[in-house]
């Protein structure tokens, strides 16, 4: 790995960006470039502007944590090179430091002539964070809210209050659980990690838009109506999720938070969590794999003739 890394670092260096241009512009092409900043979508990712390609990068567990760093240094020169730069918390630890900068050539991204461009991944929402609890800079005063919630009895809280603090659990150790699994050798790890991604794109696009599921009542039917997967609505049609016996018992953990975050902050979170957590993963996995029918730009009706989700007759009596 040494011998590959240094190679790999050698590479780093020599896709620095070529003649870099005068840093004065005349105004009118300024103006131009700020025009196309502005109004133009980017077309090319940050590894096609630098010749890097993501899978040239081992994964963060067969490189020490010195060695994380190194790649990362190596990374920041370059992409500071095409004036590019990452908003990320200072305070990453190094192997989520170094998998946020090898995700970043994969971000399309705009190249100035000129000036600088940041590649942001801070969402202002905490359940969307990319950083995780722990080192999320917007959470302050919800935390607040759930530590006094906390401080009441139990037998008090209200249901939303019950579910502030479920769901402060839920991500909490959905960070626990991914910090152990990039930990984790398992043969699984680019088949898991490239799922947990399509989660996290269905995530952003699901929440950013404000969608909603509920399941569809008998006066909603509709004939001829069309029913696909959840995942194929938003374009995500390669989305497959393996069976539990052929994951490790951290995947099956880690996938179920996953997918529960995708589905949101909802009350079945609760007795969700109640479960165990191949369960968990289990019926979440029937949940968006049962067709359902799209009545807005991220609102769906589940169909009751696949899964009555919100029951779990069976499973849940007596929680």
């Amino acid at each position: 790995m040494r011998q590959y890394l240094n190679h790999l670092l050698q590479d780093i260096a020599a896709a620095w960006r070529p003649d870099p241009l005068p840093q004065s512009p005349e105004p009118e092409d300024h103006i131009a470039e700020v025009e196309r900043y502005l109004h133009d979508e980017p077309a090319i990712s940050l590894g096609q502007h630098c010749g890097l390609k993501e899978e040239a990068f081992p994964p963060a567990e067969r490189l020490t944590p010195e060695q994380q760093e190194s790649v990362v240094e190596a990374l920041e020169q370059t992409y500071f090179s095409y004036g590019i730069s990452l908003a990320i918390p200072e305070a990453l630890p190094p192997a989520l430091k170094y998998r946020f900068f090898v995700e970043a050539l994969a971000r399309k991204c705009f190249v100035s002539d000129w000036g600088m461009t940041t590649i942001e991944y801070c969402t202002y929402n905490v359940d969307l964070c990319p950083f995780g609890v722990k080192h999320c800079t917007c959470m302050d005063d919800w935390q607040e809210e759930v530590e006094a919630i906390r401080r009441k009895p139990p037998e008090e809280w209200t249901e939303i209050e019950q579910l502030e603090d479920c769901w402060m659990t839920v991500l909490i150790q959905y960070d626990e659980c991914r910090a152990a699994w990039e930990n984790e050798n398992s043969p699984n790890k680019r088949f898991v990690r490239q799922l947990l991604r399509d989660i996290a794109e269905a995530r952003k696009l699901f929440h950013g838009a404000g969608g909603s599921m509920m399941l569809e009542r008998p006066e909603m039917e509709e004939q001829g109506a069309a029913y696909r997967l959840f995942f194929e609505w938003i374009g995500l049609e390669d989305v497959q999720f393996p069976q539990e016996d052929n994951l490790s018992e951290t995947e099956v953990e880690l996938l179920g938070f996953a997918l529960l975050r995708l589905y949101g902050k909802e009350l079945i979170a609760i007795p969700l969590m109640a479960l165990s957590a191949t369960e968990r993963y289990r019926q979440l996995v029937k949940h968006f794999t049962t067709p359902m029918r799209k009545i807005g730009e991220m609102q769906f009706l589940i169909s009751r003739k696949g899964l009555d989700f919100f029951r779990f007759p069976d499973l849940l009596e007596g929680i």
